[in-house]
């Protein structure tokens, strides 16, 4: 959890020094999107928060031209209807930027919304090339790195010839599915 706090946090502080430069006394809207679950305690949600909050204390004794404000939102991420209403929304409401989770099921759809409106979509709930190996999208960024690579290149170092592999939640299964997996390396 505290990893995910960190990446959002961030996050927030690169995207504002890269925004620092195009902007010229403007206030930066940002939407983030978190899954329902996500609790205004939950680290990704005090992250998002805080990140904001230590760019504009710092920015007002730097001076710098723009401020930061936030707007949060707990939905269902896996439907991408929903979640393709919010980033067109988002464009509606001027917002620069969208922050926040994604699901393995809806994530083309957020990638096609997000670079049909042109606003980036900076998530932080998995790596898609992890699932979709083939996956590319102009205006979305994961902040987790991928983990799929380094997993076979530590297989092949050791020569295991078999692996259990342990995950939380239901959106790799879905994804991958029930039972052993053969991968001949």
């Amino acid at each position: 959890m505290a990893i995910q706090h960190g990446k959002l946090h961030l996050t927030i502080c690169i995207l504002s020094s890269v925004l620092y430069v195009a902007s010229a006394g403007y206030q930066i809207t940002i939407f983030g999107i978190f899954d329902q679950d996500v609790t205004t305690d939950d680290p990704k949600s005090v992250g998002f928060r805080r990140g904001m909050i230590k760019y504009n204390v710092q920015s007002n004794s730097t001076g710098s031209p723009f401020q930061l404000m936030g707007f949060e939102v707990r939905v269902q991420v896996n439907n991408s209807f929903i979640l393709t209403n919010l980033i067109c929304g988002a464009l509606s409401q001027n917002r620069m930027l969208i922050a926040g989770d994604a699901d393995v099921t809806t994530i083309y759809n957020a990638a096609s919304a997000s670079r049909e409106v042109k606003i980036p979509y900076f998530i932080t709930s998995f790596a898609p090339r992890d699932v979709y190996p083939d996956f590319t999208a102009e205006y979305l960024l994961a902040m987790q790195p991928q983990v799929l690579q380094p997993l076979v290149d530590y297989i092949e170092y050791f020569h295991w010839t078999s692996l259990a592999y342990v995950y939380e939640g239901q959106s790799i299964y879905e994804t991958q599915g029930p039972g052993p997996r053969n991968q001949h390396w």
